[in-house]
Parts: structure tokens; C-alpha cells; sequence
């Protein structure tokens, strides 16, 4: 079957097309997240166990494409408005909370959902760094252990030439 430039087909799970028209894999991820909202309205869940379940299962699934795909800020915002729609309410969080504040840690008073956007650019970072076989290295800091006899975890690994593919 031959298929036009625009013309997606799907590969590893995901609908690519050589011009990158990223149109149909906004549509499937758009179905995907409202069928999840769609699962989850009529639910009963406790309010502490919503954010939990949003960020491991349609979280996880909107994920999985990150690093071969890239949607703007606004295009993720119409991706998950449905799934906000639906799991802020249950976790008796306001469903107009600026979206802002949902994608804040909890520790600065957010809500801790991860930011899809800012998990994509990492995600397609981190895989454009190993296609080009690019390693990040740092020097540790001079830490003093607590104890005496106690010797950091760090140092060891450095001083046993553990390198990051040893640790995958």
C-alpha cells in the first residue's frame, strides 16, 4: 500500500508520517485522554487517590509517544483538559485551578501533576543525547560524611569507574 508524504502509518504504536504531520497522533492521544475522563466521571475514588492514578496510568500513556512526537504547550493543553476536567473535581481540587498550579510541585503549594511539555523536551533530549552517544558527566560535590568510617555512595561509584551504562 502506498502511502502519501502527509500520510501517517502507524510505527512502534505511534502514527508518524515522513512530512510530520503530527495532526493524526493529536487526534488518537486526544481520544485516548478523553476515554480515560470518560472511565473516570462516573467512578467513585477517594480524593487522595485520583492524582496518584492520573500520573500512572493515562499519564503513562501519553508519555510513551514523547520522544518520537512533538506537541506545543497548547496543543498538550487540549490533550489533557478532559483528563483535568474530570480528575480535579474528584480529588476536590477546583476544575478551573489555573493550569499553572497543577503542573507545580507540591512542595511550592502545586497540585505535582507532571508538566507534559517540559517532560517531552527531557524525554526527546535525553534520546537525541544517546543516538549521538553524547554522555553527561559531572564532578560530584566535596560532601564530609556524617561518621566516622562512613564514606559516600558517590565517591564510590566514581572511584570504582562505575560509569552510567553500567548503572541502566
Amino acid at each position: 500500500m502506498w502511502l502519501e508524504a502527509d500520510e501517517p502509518a502507524k510505527t512502534f504504536g505511534i502514527l508518524m508520517s515522513p512530512c510530520s504531520n503530527r495532526k493524526p497522533q493529536l487526534v488518537v492521544m486526544q481520544g485516548k485522554a478523553k476515554a480515560w475522563a470518560d472511565q473516570i466521571q462516573p467512578s467513585f475514588f477517594h480524593c487522595y487517590d485520583v492524582l496518584p492514578l492520573l500520573c500512572t496510568t493515562i499519564q503513562e500513556t501519553l508519555e510513551y509517544p514523547m520522544a518520537l512526537t512533538f506537541f506545543s504547550p497548547q496543543e498538550w493543553d487540549q490533550i489533557l483538559s478532559p483528563v483535568l476536567r474530570a480528575a480535579l473535581p474528584k480529588a476536590d481540587i477546583c476544575g478551573n485551578f489555573p493550569h499553572a498550579m497543577v503542573y507545580t510541585l507540591i512542595s511550592l503549594q502545586g497540585v505535582g501533576v507532571p508538566y507534559p511539555y517540559g517532560l517531552q523536551v527531557i524525554k526527546q533530549t535525553w534520546s537525541d543525547l544517546d543516538s549521538l552517544s553524547i554522555h553527561l558527566e559531572f564532578d560530584s560535590p566535596s560532601l564530609q560524611p556524617m561518621r566516622q568510617g562512613d564514606q559516600l555512595l558517590v565517591d564510590l561509584f566514581i572511584d570504582s569507574l562505575v560509569d552510567q551504562l553500567t548503572l541502566k
